[in-house]
């Protein structure tokens, strides 16, 4: 029987400072803490006792040290507020004063700029005709336009059989191979639509005007209003592996799954050059508003 809900375990990059303890006083116990918690606040009392006792400042009028502490409490409530990935909020301060420049927050994607802080954050130093993308760290990758088969509407049966197939593929997986899925939202894809348009066109016998504008109009919504203003969700999956022999066996077990069951992906289309540059500029272009286009 497949579960209804799965645990994260915790990370194994947290130290000591992160594991939580229960505090306990007079039959009444707390919520978990972090260790790192009780020595942030046990540090804050000995700080606000030596400014108010000890320093220069405590020779000033006892309702200036009044606010001086409820303004260092304040700080130090805000300041030591926990991130849900568990981290204090003042360990986020280095990152804040490095955003506050300008410079730093914005990236130049025009032909006349330099290409490196863009590059810095796509690292795809290019894209081959066959849809090869070779990355700046010397990793290549392919990217293919999948169609999986997971809904919020099926059976219990079919969704333990959909959960045991995934699971059962992602044990096929090298360790060295990385797996992303890219969602965008982008205009449906009428190219059938308009080859079938095209071809009734051509195939007419009598070339009637009135037919003949019947076809334009059938054009004109297919290009103009279903391909163009009408959008559509699209998922793709990213393989990135360290080498060409990694990256082929990945192509391997994928294209093994998708030939052997139709559970984890109903369609699963490889792309060429072309196709993943399309998606890339899906991802990575600015709004139209700023008209600045990220040229791949």
């Amino acid at each position: 029987m497949v579960k209804s809900a799965y645990k994260i375990p915790v990370s194994i990059d947290r130290s000591r400072l992160d594991h939580k303890i229960t505090l306990q006083a007079f039959q009444l116990k707390s919520k978990p803490i972090s260790i790192k918690s009780i020595l942030y606040w046990v540090l804050f009392v000995f700080v606000t006792a030596w400014i108010v006792l000890q320093s220069p400042l405590s020779a000033a009028p006892w309702i200036v040290l009044v606010l001086l502490v409820i303004w260092m409490s304040i700080t130090a409530a805000v300041l030591g507020k926990q991130t849900k990935t568990g981290d204090m909020k003042f360990m986020q301060i280095p990152a804040l004063l490095d955003y506050i420049p300008t410079r730093k927050r914005r990236v130049m994607t025009r032909t006349s700029s330099k290409p490196y802080g863009f590059l810095s954050i796509v690292g795809i130093k290019d894209v081959e005709a066959s849809g090869i993308l070779r990355y700046v760290d010397g990793e290549v990758g392919q990217m293919y336009s999948v169609v999986g088969s997971a809904s919020a509407l099926l059976f219990e049966g079919d969704r333990n059989a959909i959960v045991r197939r995934v699971d059962s593929f992602h044990q096929k997986i090298d360790s060295g191979t990385s797996w992303c899925y890219l969602t965008t939202k982008e205009s449906q894809r009428v190219f059938q639509q308009i080859a079938a348009v095209e071809h009734q066109n051509r195939s007419l016998r009598h070339r009637d005007p009135e037919l003949l504008a019947l076809e334009r109009e059938k054009l004109d919504v297919l290009v103009n209003k279903v391909g163009g203003q009408f959008s559509s969700l699209h998922q793709y999956l990213l393989v990135r592996a360290s080498n060409m022999k990694e990256l082929k066996a990945a192509h391997r077990v994928l294209r093994a799954e998708r030939e052997n069951s139709s559970l984890m992906f109903r369609r699963c289309e490889l792309l060429n050059g072309a196709d993943a540059l399309e998606v890339l500029r899906s991802v990575y272009r600015a709004p139209a508003k700023d008209k600045v286009e990220a040229i791949m």
